[in-house]
């Protein structure tokens, strides 16, 4: 049987990401005096970013006949296109892009993009090199769990995608088909860009049940070194004949195909972070014990520390949605948590975000959190904050203060992109200037006709909101606006 390819999926190859002539205006830098001045006044602007991409027809037929080739092999349903292809390149931009593809991710160091189209193809373009690859599986696999691997490649977990530094290679990890379907068998999967081809991490036994996983494990949550050719994953469920250890943080060399276990927790934790963070004081994650709620914190481990575990207090006011913490980026000197995820009523816990130093940090970080008045100047817009006190005051006068719900960091980690709603009301977006305690309000008029729904949104449930916010070395801004994801650029108003 032939699967149908989407027409419009024949026009795009080439990803112009970095072509300054299809802006209006040079892209601001965190770096320039004009930015700093623009944040303190209020004239930072969210623009739509001009895509344009272009493909070749033939790049595009000799790519899928690549996979056909593979897919015939292993007697799998074959991908064909609508037409014979000609000689010469098409186009497609702006909203017709982001309607073309189920799935897509970029590769923050570079051009690079890794596209699905959920019908069956999956491919990599390389903007330095001008080639697009269609990504098949390696030789050699059981006929039944290639099926599966290849369903599981085409249809990614937006948050589960991780690039290697150099963006050679990309590891697929199913966090939610593991923790709430169940699905032992969904490995971790790694791509090689360069070679356009796709493999289970792991030789584990096929078809893996829940019962059965508890004896080898389920490789979930992953991230790359930043300076050395390894990957991190953690193993979870891997017990031994009496008891833990429950969960096992390992190393993959690249070049060697070694793997080594780095650490190894012997109590019953998970969480719901979609990915491990590479910071200076380890692999960390966040933790929550899987039937006590007043155990929960922040564990740095692997070969940057002996290990590290910020247990948070069982009295605190934020215990209670420890569950749904999420450990949301971390620089050189700081780190950003959510915690929460859902509404509150006045005097409860909401999302909160909290933002640390990671000297000194303890488990006081919990007690603190970013509170944000729309209504102030620049200079007081954001405060750290006692939560208890906080509480406090929202019982008393029965109100509900504006939420932050996601955070991110600047490239260079000197300021912070705030993502904020009213419950019930407008969504918007503040820079915040770390140094100097300046917080910005970006203009949202040029980039959405009325208040977008869910704007910069941690993890919406069954959509492509990936973690909802992403400020890329070149400036360029990715947000989760309803259930997928965007692509803007900051300007300086006139």
């Amino acid at each position: 049987m032939k699967k149908t390819m989407l027409s419009v999926f024949l026009s795009i190859v080439l990803l112009l990401l970095c072509v300054g002539a299809a802006l209006a205006s040079p892209m601001p830098g965190t770096e320039d005096a004009a930015f700093a001045a623009a944040l303190e006044e209020d004239k930072l602007r969210l623009k739509p970013y001009d895509i344009s991409i272009n493909i070749d027809n033939q790049n595009l037929y000799g790519e899928i006949t690549r996979l056909n080739t593979v897919l015939e092999q292993y007697e799998m349903e074959t991908y064909s296109l609508l037409y014979v292809p000609t000689e010469g390149e098409t186009a497609i931009a702006g909203d017709d892009f982001y309607s073309s593809f189920s799935f897509y991710s970029l590769f923050s160091g570079g051009n690079k993009m890794l596209l699905t189209d959920g019908h069956g193809l999956a491919m990599v373009y390389d903007g330095d090199s001008g080639e697009a690859r269609s990504i098949v599986p390696v030789e050699g696999l059981d006929p039944e769990y290639c099926g599966l691997m290849y369903s599981l490649l085409c249809k990614p977990e937006p948050a589960g995608v991780a690039w290697s530094s150099d963006g050679r290679y990309i590891a697929l990890s199913f966090l939610r088909n593991t923790l709430l379907m169940a699905r032992l068998d969904c490995n971790l999967l790694l791509i090689d860009t360069e070679e356009g081809t796709v493999r289970p991490l792991l030789d584990l036994p096929y078809p893996v049940k829940a019962i059965t996983g508890n004896f080898f494990g389920a490789p979930f949550r992953a991230v790359f070194d930043t300076e050395k050719p390894v990957l991190y994953y953690e193993m979870y469920r891997v017990p031994n004949a009496i008891a833990g250890p429950y969960n096992q943080l390992r190393a993959y060399d690249l070049t060697t195909g070694e793997t080594r276990v780095l650490s190894l927790s012997d109590f019953s934790t998970t969480t719901s972070d979609p990915a491990l963070l590479v910071t200076p004081l380890g692999i960390a994650n966040t933790y929550a014990h899987i039937k006590m709620n007043e155990d929960f914190g922040i564990a740095f481990r692997g070969e940057r520390s002996t290990g590290t575990y910020i247990h948070g207090d069982p009295e605190s006011p934020i215990a209670a949605q420890a569950r749904n913490s999420r450990l949301l980026a971390v620089s050189d000197t700081h780190g950003l948590l959510l915690t929460g995820l859902s509404g509150a009523q006045p005097g409860t816990v909401g999302p909160t975000i909290h933002l640390f130093a990671l000297d000194g940090i303890s488990a006081a970080l919990y007690d603190t959190v970013l509170s944000i008045q729309p209504d102030n100047a620049p200079q007081e817009r954001l405060a750290q904050a006692n939560l208890a006190d906080l509480l406090a005051a929202d019982a008393a006068e029965n109100v509900l203060r504006p939420q932050l719900h996601n955070a991110v960091f600047s490239p260079d980690g000197n300021y912070i992109l705030l993502a904020y709603h009213v419950q019930g009301g407008e969504y918007g977006l503040y820079i915040h200037d770390i140094a100097r305690g300046v917080t910005g309000r970006i203009d949202l008029s040029a980039a959405f006709e009325t208040s977008p729904n869910y704007l910069g949104a941690y993890g919406l449930p069954f959509t492509n909101a990936d973690t909802g916010m992403h400020w890329l070395p070149d400036g360029r801004i990715m947000l989760a606006v309803g259930d997928g994801m965007r692509i803007f650029e900051l300007s300086i108003a006139e």
